[in-house]
């Protein structure tokens, strides 16, 4: 769906792609673009258009989108003036809050220049190949549009951290002349070579095939005009060899890698491999890892309903079930000790179940599920464009010898060995962008923005794909601005309404009332129950405010809504020292000249407050003196009103300043005895 609508606006708005309508500059640090001499404007809730038609006079502007109700309007200037002098000319006068560039949106996500990921490999493979990370129903490998994590779109958020390490444990890596040799993964300051924890112990040289490509799944390099691109190509991958030529590893590899990877301070393991049976060692490594922090991704197996393998099925569930035997509640899975483990199963190119992902009939094992291909006639595998395109050795090696059409250099496989590194990238990401998080917190994300593409056959968590096929947008960006908002009355109430979110890790909406958070619900809808509509017979009519904003579980917020504006019955509030008047919408800091002016022996100061912060209102003499400190405290967003008495002041002039946040205002006042 998400695909969808960036299409529609693609086709709603083509003038925005229009170059001759654009321009460059430099705003706030970053170069953008912006439409041609185009500049929006917001002026203060006390002024109208008749305040600014001197200064667009200056600047020969003119109005092309009249001011809304939120005091908003689009100005256009001619393409070959200074629009950056033309914003600074608006800025100085007093009615303009403020005044911006037009700037563009972009309507496509970033898609790098990869040519097996854009599909201009050279014929006969001029196609898009990784239709993982982007699919859009391409031919080969005809899959679904959507069918893949979103990297895309996740890219415009985050690429990877080079201080988050990922460690591979596999069969090595590319190495010629015992240096680095593929052309996607030959960047020693990303590709860092741990050790060869097989019985050979040369190096960590990928003589089987397939640690390559769970490597370039991962990481490789991206944008550089070669090859394809990686999940989370910005973060370190550190290389350890714990699965022979012949395919084979033994538990006290595993266990070695772990203890390596700790000390080499990792913060997320990708392991694409498992025995069928449970070994005390290998619970010690993963609780290990666990105790350390650090993500373990692990493949579920490629055996179908044979079962999950190990150390996937030591995955944590909070899952409960009623054991059919004594009636008592017990979790489903004996091995579920550990929060930093995610198991991983495999989808295909159509969103559904890999029919060799491994489950378990009675229990749940499966965290998520990500891209893992098809392995057309499997147990006789012939890998093909429906599988997963990634890199692979340079070099002869060895799994072409039963599968002579994977390639070298790039080539194609399948397996919960490919979907697993997909899920290890994500988490990558996510430890990019939310530093702090903990590996019980990483997997948390993963599983809640999954996307539930079994929803046809068991809606919700199931033992099939978990909580759904992982989705990298979602577990990275802030989620959308809520749609067609809108207000009415429910019985003499104000009610607010917008559509539903598709994020599936949307946590609650936040309602936002006189530009201040209210409340929060996790309803699409919410009735202001504390205000009554306006009565004629009621003599202090008041305006309540109300935007909405979406948050997800990592905190982050989506744009609010515009702002809903209902009359209703006010209250007049007794004027005292710093008290506030909160029934008007506060969009500015603000310091109002005193009345009466001049005074004896008192008059009242009035300021304003966006946000809440602390608030410092003095009053000086002419010699820089403080004759009286008026407030020095706390306060809430609102309208404050003070009284300042004179006491046995003389006349003279003195001056008020206000600070507060950042912002400072002084203004004369006379006292006239």
């Amino acid at each position: 769906m998400k695909k969808v609508i960036i299409i529609l606006v693609f086709l709603l708005t083509p003038i925005f792609l229009s170059a001759s309508d654009t321009d460059t500059t430099t705003w706030n640090g970053t170069k953008v673009t912006f439409s041609s001499g185009e500049i929006l404007v917001r002026l203060h809730s006390w002024a109208d258009e008749s305040d600014i038609t001197s200064t667009l006079s200056q600047i020969n502007g003119v109005i092309i989108k009249d001011f809304d109700q939120l005091n908003i309007g689009l100005i256009k200037i001619p393409n070959n003036n200074d629009i950056l002098v033309a914003i600074n000319t608006l800025k100085y006068n007093a009615a303009v809050l403020y005044a911006e560039p037009n700037i563009e949106m972009s309507v496509l996500s970033f898609h790098p220049n990869d040519p097996y990921y854009a599909g201009t490999a050279p014929s006969p493979d001029n196609y898009a190949h990784q239709w993982s990370l982007y699919n859009f129903g391409q031919n080969p490998p005809n899959g679904r549009t959507d069918a893949d994590i979103d990297a895309p779109e996740a890219w415009d958020y985050e690429t990877g951290s080079n201080s988050v390490k990922i460690a591979v444990f596999d069969s090595g890596i590319p190495m010629i002349n015992g240096s680095l040799s593929h052309p996607d993964l030959d960047d020693a300051s990303r590709i860092i070579l741990g050790e060869d924890f097989t019985i050979e112990q040369n190096s960590v040289r990928d003589l089987l095939g397939h640690g390559t490509h769970v490597a370039g799944i991962i990481g490789a390099e991206t944008n550089n005009n070669e090859g394809i691109a990686g999940v989370a190509h910005g973060c370190k991958i550190i290389i350890f060899q714990i699965i022979r030529e012949d395919g084979k590893g033994t538990v006290s590899s595993f266990y070695n890698a772990v203890k390596a990877a700790v000390d080499s301070g990792v913060q997320v393991i990708n392991f694409s491999g498992g025995w069928t049976t449970y070994e005390e060692t290998l619970k010690q490594a993963v609780e290990y890892a666990d105790n350390a922090g650090i993500v373990q991704v692990y493949a579920a197996g490629n055996e179908s309903s044979s079962g999950v393998r190990f150390p996937a099925r030591f995955a944590f569930s909070s899952k409960a079930i009623v054991d059919t035997v004594d009636g008592s509640l017990n979790l489903l899975q004996r091995w579920n000790a550990y929060e930093s483990v995610i198991s991983v199963a495999s989808t295909n190119k159509i969103d559904a179940r890999s029919y060799f992902s491994s489950y378990d009939p009675d229990s749940n094992y499966i965290s998520v599920a990500a891209p893992g291909g098809e392995g057309s006639f499997w147990p006789s595998v012939i890998f093909s464009s429906s599988d997963i395109f990634s890199t692979t050795p340079n070099y002869p090696f060895a799994i072409q010898e039963e599968h002579p059409e994977v390639s070298i250099s790039y080539g194609y496989l399948a397996g919960t060995s490919m979907a697993a590194p997909h899920v290890a990238g994500i988490a990558g990401l996510i430890l990019s962008r939310f530093g702090n998080l903990l590996a019980s917190d990483v997997r948390n994300v993963i599983e809640k923005s999954a996307e539930d593409v079994n929803w046809r056959i068991m809606p919700g968590f199931d033992k099939y794909l978990g909580h759904g096929r992982v989705n990298a947008f979602y577990a990275v960006a802030p989620p959308a601005t809520p749609s067609n908002f809108g207000g009415s009355w429910y019985n003499n109430h104000p009610k607010i309404s917008w559509d539903s979110n598709v994020e599936p890790d949307l946590k609650h909406y936040l309602i936002l009332k006189n530009n201040v958070p209210y409340t929060t619900t996790t309803n699409n809808y919410y009735i202001d129950y504390s205000e009554t509509k306006y009565s004629i017979r009621n003599p202090n009519k008041a305006y309540a405010y109300y935007k909405v904003k979406a948050v997800d579980i990592t905190d982050q917020s989506s744009n609010a809504t515009s702002s809903m504006r209902f009359a209703v019955n006010g209250w007049i509030e007794k004027i005292g020292a710093g008290k506030g008047i909160i029934n008007e919408e506060i969009d500015s800091y603000r310091l109002f000249s005193n009345n009466p002016n001049p005074f004896n022996p008192s008059t009242q100061i009035i300021y304003q407050i966006p946000q809440a912060s602390f608030v410092n209102l003095t009053v000086y003499n002419t010699l820089g003196q403080v004759v009286q400190v008026l407030v020095n405290k706390y306060q809430s967003v609102g309208k404050y009103t003070v009284k300042f008495n004179s006491n046995n002041l003389s006349s003279g002039v003195y001056f008020y300043r206000l600070q507060t946040n950042g912002f400072i205002s002084t203004k004369k006042m006379v006292l006239a005895k």
